[in-house]
């Protein structure tokens, strides 16, 4: 279903058009302050219409100024980009890939800061990077995308809180503390998108014992190399509803194959004796949690 296009919906589109574009000025001017911050106290200068760049600087303290400003950053890249979750490039981001909250913020101030000490190149993309994860976050905070301005990609039949409370152990009802915009937030990850269609097949879902104690970005990688599909929030829910036992023998799991705009993940275990929907940070290591996945999915057609 397409979405329905009425004077309401293009109020809110027309009002978030503007909100977005003062946050993103307002972002670039505070990375233009950064940047006149660092050249001063890296560099005693300032650039600016009369002085364009740090010409009566001694070529000593301009040469140390770049080398520690590239060495801090090099460090700091290399954490982000092996230690945690990857910033993705700008033309990705506006394809619709997420944008982890903190490593955006810190990968845009790491390039205005060896600008800053010296270095040509770096001050072009961070206004750009800043103004992709603008939208990322609004859109998650409130969803206007889809029919009637609301984002139906997901609990289109069955809600979240809904599919919890409906699984039950020994007569105790599953529960979550998470409230609903936050439940909201957890949307499928590029490539774990379902099939077209209200209905479809998750083929041989196992709660991933094997993957059990190992932090989400680690076991994301560990799937990703066995040729399996980590498991969405919604298709976590329907398994467990459906074999709520499994988490009594056998184990609770994330849900790698959704996440926050702030990059949780979903999760799925035992407490107070109940079924409980929660969240952990990507870099969390738990004994009592595997990481589901299964081995693909298969769409299913209601006419043929």
């Amino acid at each position: 279903m397409q979405p329905t296009v009425t004077i309401k919906r293009l109020g809110w589109l027309a009002a978030a058009t503007i909100v977005l574009g003062v946050l993103i000025g307002v972002g670039a001017g505070l990375l233009t302050l950064l940047l006149y911050g660092v050249e001063h106290v890296l560099l005693g200068y300032i650039e600016g219409p009369e002085l364009s760049g740090p010409f009566g600087v001694p070529a000593a303290r301009r040469a140390i100024s770049v080398t520690v400003g590239l060495s801090i950053a090099g460090i700091i890249w290399y954490l982000l980009r092996h230690k945690t979750t990857a910033v993705p490039s700008v033309k990705k981001a506006v394809a619709g890939k997420r944008m982890p909250f903190w490593q955006t913020i810190v990968h845009v101030v790491l390039q205005i800061f060896i600008v800053g000490s010296g270095a040509s190149i770096g001050r072009e993309v961070a206004p750009r990077e800043t103004g992709a994860l603008c939208p990322h976050r609004f859109c998650a905070l409130f969803p206007i995308g889809g029919v009637d301005g609301m984002d139906r990609r997901r609990g289109e039949l069955v809600s979240p809180e809904s599919l919890i409370a409906r699984t039950s152990i020994n007569r105790m009802a599953g529960f979550t503390t998470m409230p609903p915009r936050d439940i909201a937030s957890f949307l499928p990850q590029d490539g774990f998108e379902p099939p077209e269609g209200p209905f479809y097949l998750v083929v041989e879902p196992h709660t991933g014992t094997c993957y059990i104690n190992r932090e989400p970005d680690v076991a994301r990688k560990l799937i990703d190399s066995d040729e399996r599909t980590p498991l969405t929030l919604e298709e976590g829910l329907a398994i467990a509803t459906q074999h709520p036992d499994w988490l009594e023998i056998k184990n609770g799991f994330n849900l790698l194959g959704s996440r926050s705009a702030d990059g949780r993940v979903p999760s799925i275990w035992m407490s107070q004796n109940a079924p409980r929907l929660g969240a952990v940070w990507p870099n969390s290591r738990h004994t009592w949690l595997g990481n589901a996945y299964c081995m693909a999915r298969r769409g299913v057609s209601l006419f043929h």
